[in-house]
């Protein structure tokens, strides 16, 4: 989770976006979708490890892929909106530093 301050740096309608995505997360049904899908996780690892075809394997591979990334989609986005933040206050501080020395010229 963003701190304030974090948040403060993001651009206006990304603000919006990380707290309507703050409230999906904390959301109970949300947590029991992700409970959900480290269950069908583990029994795609079962199918992967037991399948009979190259195929099958492969199908269990994806399908245990893709519920790892909604398991881990809070942490996904916690990192995407951090280093948005991080960048805008970059470029503040460049602008800042460019001001300076503007000035001292």
């Amino acid at each position: 989770m963003l701190d304030m301050e974090q948040i403060k740096m993001l651009p206006g309608d990304m603000q919006t976006k990380y707290m309507t995505l703050e409230k999906l997360f904390d959301h109970p049904g949300f947590k029991f979708l992700v409970e959900w899908a480290k269950a069908q996780s583990t029994d795609q690892m079962n199918r992967e490890l037991n399948a009979p075809t190259w195929e099958m394997v492969v199908l269990a591979r994806g399908a245990r892929m893709a519920y790892n990334n909604f398991v881990n989609i809070e942490d996904f986005s916690e990192r995407e909106f951090a280093e948005i933040a991080q960048n805008a206050l970059e470029a503040k501080y460049q602008e800042e530093q460019d001001r300076i020395e503007a000035e001292a010229e």
